[in-house]
């Protein structure tokens, strides 16, 4: 065993990052409660992509987005070390970002931020009109009610299953088929 991965007197055994990469969340959870900030890296390094993406489209808004991502580890962090109760990473992560959202929703009102490199011989017309189509979606989007945007998002953009959706929101997944749908039309 090497000497990093030993107990040392100042603190808890850490694990070694080339190691842990590979584990899954579940063993990746149990080292966190334990004290391994490294694993706890992990589990951020793994779902954070995911997770500001789900935030952009429910805020409008990257700064918004990562002050909800930051908010949602945050949050994860503290749980995971008040109690050992199992939670299925993902969709627990999805549900305290979701969270997180509706609270800065409450408390801002969201600027839809259109960012992207263009090709330098695009048309500046067709680039104009690309943005204003783009605004349009992005404003068609923060008009849905927060369930149907929710599922929509998670649906289309997260690969989430109806039931997974479900949980999130609490509904049944009958009721997350008819979200989508209503969003869609």
């Amino acid at each position: 065993m090497a000497d990093r991965d030993r107990q040392t007197p100042a603190g808890p055994r850490q694990g070694s990052r080339a190691r842990l990469r590979f584990a899954a969340d579940d063993r990746l959870v149990a080292l966190v409660r334990r004290g391994d900030a490294t694993a706890f890296e992990i589990l951020y390094d793994r779902h954070v992509r995911e997770l500001l993406s789900f935030c952009r489209y429910m805020l409008g808004s990257r700064a918004d987005a990562e002050d909800a991502v930051q908010s949602t580890f945050a949050s994860a962090h503290r749980a995971l070390l008040a109690d050992d109760r199992w939670v299925d990473v993902r969709p627990w992560l999805f549900t305290i970002a979701r969270n997180a959202c509706l609270s800065i929703l409450r408390g801002r009102r969201p600027v839809a931020e259109v960012v992207g490199a263009s090709p330098p011989r695009e048309d500046p017309v067709a680039r104009v009109e690309q943005r204003e189509e783009m605004r349009q979606v992005l404003a068609t989007l923060h008009e849905l009610p927060e369930n149907q945007r929710t599922a929509l998002v998670l649906s289309e953009l997260h690969g989430f299953s109806q039931s997974e959706i479900g949980v999130l929101l609490g509904v049944r997944p009958e009721q997350v088929k008819s979200y989508v749908y209503q969003a869609r039309s």
